[in-house]
């Protein structure tokens, strides 16, 4: 039997060893179960018990949904995923920025100062209890140093987001904060090869439940043991 402790990435992923347990491949090659989290070379010195985990949602939760990085066409391109956030019986709370567009050799959703606020906001409001990237494409690293985790590192959250987010999934990471490497907002709409699965998992991991993956054998599957902390992100 192996163990490994595998990062959190949704596409289809899970969430560590303090909400699913471990991951075990046996020496048949058979199904897999397996947990995960977001993390970053910092974290792997910590336990699960050391990290600042975020807060299950419950009915009525805050879900901020902001644009750090590239501009989105129309708020339009957002409804999907709202339906799916009230359908969960959460809140969407659009940042003030979120529809923004700011022309500078790239087409940003705003200033870097614009952006900012609104993740600053997301951060800090203890209102809000989730945070979800519309989009990835460039700006996220514009925002890295000037960030304030002061209050959100009191009260951490959940990010969601891929792509370009993975910077501030990064940044998160170094405070030993985990959060969801999973689809963007827009994605619902432009990517209808996505498979559904992929936002339940994000809504099961945001209400607190216990994840098992189960993976089909391969031929390449070796007989043995390891153990450590594989980090990741695109």
């Amino acid at each position: 039997m192996s163990r490994s402790y595998i990062i959190f990435y949704i596409y289809y992923t899970e969430i560590t060893a303090k909400m699913a347990g471990f991951c075990y491949f046996n020496h048949k090659n058979e199904v897999t179960s397996m947990t995960s989290m977001t993390s970053m070379t910092s974290m792997t010195s910590m336990t699960s018990t050391q990290l600042k985990w975020p807060k299950p949602l419950t009915i009525g939760s805050k879900i901020a949904i902001v644009s750090p990085a590239g501009a989105i066409k129309d708020l339009a391109i957002l409804d999907d995923t709202k339906k799916k956030i009230t359908a969960k019986e959460y809140k969407p709370e659009l940042g003030p920025h979120v529809d923004k567009t700011y022309q500078n050799h790239y087409r940003y959703a705003g200033t870097v100062e614009e952006r900012l606020k609104d993740l600053q906001w997301a951060l800090d409001d203890n209102s809000i209890d989730a945070i979800w990237a519309t989009r990835g494409g460039y700006g996220c690293v514009q925002l890295l140093e000037k960030i304030n985790p002061k209050k959100f590192l009191d009260n951490p959250k959940w990010f969601i987001g891929h792509s370009d987010n993975t910077y501030l999934q990064s940044y998160l990471a170094q405070h030993g904060v985990p959060s969801i490497h999973g689809q963007n907002v827009i994605q619902t709409t432009n990517t209808p090869s996505l498979k559904p699965v992929s936002y339940e998992k994000i809504f099961d991991i945001l209400a607190g439940k216990k994840l098992c993956y189960e993976i089909k054998k391969n031929s390449h599957n070796q007989k043995g043991s390891a153990e450590g902390i594989l980090i990741g992100g695109t």
